[in-house]
């Protein structure tokens, strides 16, 4: 598939997708698409685990910018 865009934010975004699908595919031995080692409800949870992930991430940037910022 081959995507057009003249964002260089978007351009950005879909590198980076590739890339993780690239690790992910060397990782697993499997696309995404093909990957059944869950169930509806894994792959839910698995969501859920990611975003708390992104909670953290984003708690502890807040954390240092406050303290550069005060």
């Amino acid at each position: 598939m081959k995507v057009e865009t003249t964002d260089p934010v978007v351009q950005k975004v879909i590198k980076m997708l590739d890339e993780r699908s690239t690790v992910g595919f060397k990782k697993y031995g499997v696309t995404l698409r093909d990957d059944d080692t869950r169930n509806f409800a894994g792959w839910i949870d698995m969501a859920i685990e990611e975003m708390l992930d992104q909670c953290n991430y984003l708690m502890k940037i807040k954390e240092e910018w406050e303290e550069m910022n005060p």
